[in-house]
């Protein structure tokens, strides 16, 4: 075998086939790398593998087709045949001999990533699966294409033949979608022929051991299928040979069929043990938080799936599969409803008419429905004028709604209105319901006193002042170990009783707007601030990751220098020691610090506890700008600042019901490459790199024929 391996290595070098198979491997990958990587600035090399890949269908024939059908033709095979070399090691060993080459445009491949990490962060073991993935699905074609190859003496059939089968393969999804859009016994067999769908999972950052079995499947396939074609040609049909046939179609039969059972007793192996989710934000896999809650169910959980279990979600039902291992007390159940038979299946739980996918929760004391919608997040891109999905929320939706359907203690946080606040964002209403925190609006004109079962009191940036009356109920219910989130507004009226509640605990508002002249310390304009943040464990999540916080028109705390006992502010958003306020914006000429500004740094936000006793604990989290709430505001830092107020509610509102897990992204921050980088990666990939190996090649080829 290893002399077959040598010689076939050999003949791929001296001629022009070895050097122009990796010369186009490469300059299409490099060309994709280019508009993705490079121009683009997405840190996933998967993105430019996955669109490469259709180049296997061009140059697999150029590798393979003389493989075994010029032997054939040239009789050379004859001398093969009769060498000492097995046959499967003369089939082995001109396989490994193409997948050397192979292996040598994808060991360049392999250097790819490293150059992108010097402009921002590259998810590695997502980028070196999506490779090894894409080098995988080469070696099946591969095995393939020599398959071909094996049947015919004509180089040119043995090309289009395997240009055929891979191009058939390629288009398998689109086949098995013409013939059922539902899905068949019929698709289910062509599905078995389908080398995208396996390679989908490598690319997506999930390492499939069922894919990686597949394709090590169809390559042994391939090479002893390959082996019996030229087994065949030792023998002239007769009757003496006849048993020989029979016994090779039955060996045949019988690898095929423990091929193929080896990889159905795979796939009902839990996917929970056969796929590694190797994506940075763990898109596929369920927190310890998670976890922890599955695994402590003392009651029954049924998850109703509002779909045709072979029509669901494939992404949703990885995420179930994590949830019912993670499931030690045999608690949580797994259920498919096909929306055909029973259309108002959600409205028995107290749901709408839900969307088809859309999951049901039902514990013993109540349900939630989850809409399919809510498990994805999605944005608008007003350059294309379309919704792109940018993040996965199965799980966090999911484990809120099994704590919420489990437990007894469920938090309301009452929302003061009355005074013209604001209003709730749309992202952090969603995100209280998503910590099972109950909202409920009152006016305190109605109210003798904040309602005792209130958890926390939420005052929006109210732009009327408060009652004298109004004010008292505030504080009373602060003083009596009371929680509140409290956001204030610039407003040229004073709210001398609004404001009076956080003097009370030593806050006082500067006046006018904090204006920033640090350019690290604003964006586009100097009234928004990304103030410098704290360390606190409120701001940790935000800080630990270098993540900004985005407060526009935001206003100053002057924290009293001489608090009482008891009592602690923490600051935990700063300006900069070059901002200063601007007292009255109407007036103001410019926005240049003038002699009678007042100087910075100044607390953007605080964190307010006093211990009156043991059972006695007030908390206030104060924030002095609402603009930061706004969908488009907390948008451009990534939710970074809604994240923060939802810290500071969860240090607040301590249930055991409160449990709240982000949106996990689908992709890492952009990469940002100057123009003149882009432009000399781009060369030595898609130029000099594929220009370099088809120059050697002619060159080595010109030199033997003129020898």
């Amino acid at each position: 075998m290893r002399a077959v391996y040598k010689r076939e290595l050999k003949s791929y070098f001296h001629t022009v086939t070895g050097c122009l198979f990796i010369a186009v491997n490469l300059l299409f990958v490099g060309i994709y790398y280019t508009a993705f990587n490079l121009s683009y600035g997405i840190p996933y090399v998967s993105y430019a593998l996955n669109n490469a890949v259709i180049i296997f269908l061009i140059i697999t024939p150029i590798l393979t087709m003389r493989s075994f059908s010029e032997e054939r033709r040239l009789k050379t095979d004859q001398l093969l045949l009769t060498s000492p070399t097995s046959i499967f090691g003369i089939v082995f060993g001109k396989y490994l001999a193409m997948l050397t080459v192979f292996a040598v445009s994808t060991a360049i491949i392999c250097v790819y990533p490293l150059p992108l990490m010097t402009f921002g962060t590259v998810p590695i073991p997502e980028t070196y699966a999506a490779i090894f993935g894409y080098f995988l699905y080469g070696a099946a074609c591969i095995a393939v294409g020599m398959f071909v190859s094996s049947l015919t003496e004509n180089p040119i059939l043995a090309s289009i033949g395997t240009f055929a089968v891979l191009f058939a393969s390629f288009l398998m999804s689109g086949i098995e979608s013409l013939i059922s859009p539902e899905g068949n016994l019929f698709t289910e067999i062509l599905e078995c022929f389908n080398i995208g769908s396996r390679l989908n999972h490598l690319m997506a950052g999930v390492f499939d051991l069922n894919a990686v079995l597949w394709f090590f499947t169809v390559i042994f396939l391939f090479l002893f299928f390959t082996y019996e074609s030229i087994q065949k040609r030792r023998y002239s049909f007769s009757s003496k040979t006849l048993k020989l046939t029979a016994y090779s179609g039955t060996m045949t039969a019988l690898v095929t069929a423990i091929a193929v059972s080896a990889n159905v007793a795979a796939s009902f192996i839990p996917s929970a043990s056969m796929q590694i989710d190797v994506t940075d934000e763990r898109i596929y896999s369920i927190t310890e938080q998670t976890e922890k809650i599955i695994g402590g169910l003392t009651e029954d959980v049924t998850v109703y799936v509002f779909a045709k279990e072979e029509n669901a979600d494939t992404a949703v039902t990885q995420t179930l599969n994590k949830y019912e291992a993670a499931d030690t007390g045999n608690h949580m159940k797994i259920e498919y409803i096909d929306p055909a038979v029973n259309p108002n299946f959600a409205i028995s739980y107290g749901g709408d008419q839900a969307s088809e996918k859309s999951l049901i929760v039902a514990g013993e004391k109540r349900s939630r429905v989850i809409d399919y919608n809510d498990l994805y997040e999605t944005e608008f891109d007003y350059s294309t004028y379309q919704q792109n999905t940018t993040g996965y929320d199965a799980e966090g939706q999911l484990t809120s709604a099994i704590s919420y359907v489990t437990s007894d203690d469920m938090p309301k946080m009452y929302v003061i209105t009355g005074h013209n606040e604001a209003s709730i964002s749309d992202s952090l209403a969603k995100l209280f319901a998503k910590a099972n925190i109950e909202m409920k609006e009152i006016n305190l004109m109605n109210y003798d006193a904040v309602p005792s079962d209130a958890s926390g009191i939420l005052i929006l940036s109210p732009t009327v002042d408060y009652s004298a009356e109004d004010a008292q109920k505030v504080q009373e219910y602060l003083k009596n170990g009371g929680k509140a989130l409290i956001f204030s507004t610039y407003s040229e009226d004073a709210l001398p009783n609004f404001s009076s509640v956080m003097e009370e605990y030593g806050c006082r508002l500067a006046e006018g707007i904090v204006v920033e002249s640090d350019r690290s310390h604003y964006y586009q304009n100097p009234f928004y601030l990304l103030p410098e943040i704290k360390s606190h464990d409120i701001t940790s999540t935000i800080s630990n990751q270098n993540r900004y916080v985005f407060l526009p028109y935001a206003q100053g705390i002057l924290i009293d220098e001489n608090l009482r006992d008891g009592l602690t502010v923490e600051s935990l958003l700063e300006s900069s020691e070059s901002s200063y306020t601007k007292a009255d914006m109407e007036a103001a000429q410019t926005f240049e610090k003038e002699d009678e500004d007042a100087e910075g740094p100044f607390v953007l936000a605080v964190y307010v506890k006093e211990e009156r006793s043991d059972d006695v604990k007030t908390q206030i989290a104060y924030f002095t700008t609402e603009n930061m709430l706004t969908d488009s505001i907390d948008a451009s830092v990534s939710g970074s600042n809604t994240e923060l107020v939802m810290n500071a509610v969860s240090q607040m509102v301590d249930t055991q019901v409160r449990v709240s897990i982000p949106v996990k992204k689908y992709e890492a921050s952009g990469l940002t490459i100057a123009r003149s980088h882009v432009t000399s990666i781009s060369f030595f990939t898609t130029i000099f790199l594929p220009l370099l190996f088809l120059t050697v090649g002619i060159i080595i080829w010109l030199r033997r024929k003129n020898k």
